[in-house]
């Protein structure tokens, strides 16, 4: 029986005059007004749930890029204070150049003392919680390292008020914020987070979104910190990080859901219960946690999911390594080649983010759609940085150096590409451990990369400056032959089944 349709809509008979009962032209433009507002409030509250740590994480970014310009500066103003007294105390007579020479030297060691006390604890921190996070503490993971970096901005707010203070006690902030798990936790949280859910079909989309968010928020802080720098003291901008931290915690803590999804069972080694966990001694909580990511990497999986892990590491280890010490020397590289002052630097790393950000967002998901794999994405990503690390060596002016923005606008497609990867490659129950991994290795390697790159490139300016640049991108050969093993190894898998 066919239902009838009186009442919903205005059906007129053969002669085309409405049915009894059908409603009036008033009330059917009340109803489709109605049934537009409905589905359009509809629209608006299906895009706010999808909406979590986005805009928290676009805004921990901008004060980040905001407080790695800032702090850099404020080293130098107390290393430059620091040695004037020491001189004025001795009376030693020291030429211009040999103070500026002794006052580098201090910041630059300062700075060195500071990476190593903000990266040591925060590598054991941030992979105790990747292991909790993937129990039942996903929130409390998510939100404790931000506690931290509340009690780092109050010192560093100490110390930048009394200038006269004594150099050394900013590394108090680096210290605490390195016990709360520092940037390190932070990163493999929100990546995480964005991973761990039921549909791991849009993990793709989800982990892109990350990436463009954390450009979005670079790319803010990188052109605004000079802006602040000539508009507010250096109190006064750790005092804006702070008010400005304390509202991502705040956010964090109202709109994260603590809830973990129940779809896949823990794949761990069998953990203990909780009695059994309240019984361990701290030292045996911290080994615990920390043979779960040994044992994330070196269980046995089905179908080669193991050596696509490892081959998936070494493809990420390697071409971090090499962007990562790529934009190191950037900014000397572009001073001494073509005379760059920091305005012409700026642009072009305001322009190199911002257009990554726009393209991983838009550009990866819709690819994603049209059926491209997230290796094949990574891929592109390699081959347009190596390109682009090649043009930027042998480019005579800056004129042609300003093409490679075009190659540098995929810059983010090989990691998005490879965490995806990564991410499939485990279970729900991992994703805490392997995105700790991730983040844990992405700190050394940074570390790394600056201090091998930075003695590097200066021993090529006699003889080629963009030498450093062509030897990137050769030896990015080695992640795009990793790519092609991982993609070999699914295939293969594929083809089986």
């Amino acid at each position: 029986m066919i239902p009838s349709l009186e009442g919903s809509l205005e059906v007129s008979n053969c002669y085309g005059n409405p049915r009894k009962g059908a409603p009036s032209s008033p009330e059917k433009q009340r109803r489709t007004t109605m049934s537009r507002r409905l589905g359009c409030a509809k629209i608006s509250t299906n895009i706010f749930r999808s909406i979590t740590i986005e805009p928290a994480v676009s805004l921990y970014m901008f004060t980040s890029f905001v407080h790695i310009s800032i702090f850099q500066a404020l080293i130098y103003e107390k290393a430059s204070l620091r040695v004037n007294r020491s001189l004025n105390d001795s009376s030693v007579n020291m030429s211009a150049t040999d103070i500026q020479l002794l006052t580098q030297k201090l910041a630059n060691h300062t700075y060195l003392y500071s990476t190593l006390c903000l990266l040591f604890p925060s590598l054991f921190v941030a992979g105790i919680y990747g292991s909790l996070s993937d129990l039942k503490y996903k929130k409390k993971t998510l939100v404790l390292p931000f506690f931290g970096l509340l009690l780092a901005d109050v010192n560093y707010i100490v110390q930048a008020y009394f200038l006269e203070f004594n150099i050394y006690l900013l590394l108090i902030s680096d210290l605490i914020f390195g016990m709360f798990g520092g940037f390190t936790a932070i990163l493999g949280s929100i990546f995480s987070y964005s991973a761990r859910h039921a549909d791991r079909s849009k993990n793709s989309y989800r982990i892109a979104t990350m990436e463009a968010c954390l450009g979005f928020g670079g790319t803010l802080g990188f052109v605004l910190a000079g802006i602040l720098h000539r508009s507010l003291s250096y109190w006064a901008i750790f005092a804006l990080n702070l008010v400005l931290h304390a509202l991502v915690l705040t956010y964090m803590l109202i709109r994260v859901s603590g809830k973990t999804p129940t779809s896949e069972a823990p794949a761990n080694v069998e953990p203990p219960n909780n009695g059994a966990l309240a019984k361990l001694s701290l030292f045996q909580h911290v080994q615990f946690h920390l043979m779960q990511l040994k044992y994330t990497l070196v269980k046995k999986r089905p179908a080669d999911g193991r050596r696509c892990i490892v081959y998936c590491l070494v493809a990420f280890c390697t071409a971090y390594y090499l962007s990562n010490g790529a934009q190191h020397i950037m900014f000397f590289y572009f001073k001494h080649r073509y005379g760059w002052a920091i305005t012409e630097y700026g642009f072009f790393r305001g322009v190199y983010y911002a257009l990554s950000s726009i393209i991983v967002l838009i550009v990866y998901p819709t690819l994603r759609r049209r059926g491209v794999t997230d290796l094949v994405l990574a891929l592109c990503g390699i081959i347009s940085r190596s390109i682009g690390c090649l043009v930027l060596g042998l480019a005579p002016n800056g004129s042609l150096a300003c093409i490679t923005l075009l190659f540098f606008s995929l810059n983010r497609f090989n990691a998005t590409g490879l965490r995806c990867t990564l991410s499939a490659e485990v279970s729900l129950a991992e994703q805490g451990k392997i995105f700790a991994i991730l983040a844990m290795l992405e700190s050394v390697i940074g570390l790394l990369a600056s201090l091998s790159f930075n003695l590097l490139f200066p021993q090529t300016l006699s003889f080629f400056s963009g030498f450093s640049y062509v030897l990137i991108c050769a030896l990015f050969l080695v992640p795009f032959s990793c790519i092609l093993l991982t993609r070999r190894t699914i295939r293969r898998r594929h083809s089986r089944t």
